[in-house]
């Protein structure tokens, strides 16, 4: 199954002046066959993963517009704390979730 990835931007939040893009982005994908999912935070600090369980699966892709994302090994959460990343993220004004335990992407 191919899981798809969302691109969440809070309208909170400024733009980037220089391109009139946003200064973060949140994705949000869900595996629902494995009862997981995977959130990834990107703002000027950095690009973040979750710290999943060491018995998740490497080799972790979901597909944002058809294109595939790779991710950390074990960096899938719950489906329950993805959500509960999203309500956070919406919450907060697009800040970076605090309910998980984050790992920085050093290959994007």
């Amino acid at each position: 199954m191919i899981e798809n990835l969302a691109q969440v931007h809070s309208l909170d939040r400024d733009l980037i002046p220089s391109s009139g893009y946003p200064d973060h982005e949140l994705l949000v994908g869900v595996n629902v066959d494995s009862r997981v999912g995977i959130v990834s935070f990107m703002d000027a600090d950095g690009n973040f993963a979750p710290r999943g369980s060491a018995e998740g699966r490497s080799n972790v892709v979901y597909y944002a517009q058809g294109e595939p994302t790779e991710f950390p090994d074990n960096s899938e959460i719950s489906i329950d704390l993805v959500r509960q990343a999203v309500k956070e993220f919406v919450f907060s004004g697009g800040e970076r979730p605090s309910c998980i335990q984050w790992q920085v992407i050093d290959f994007w």
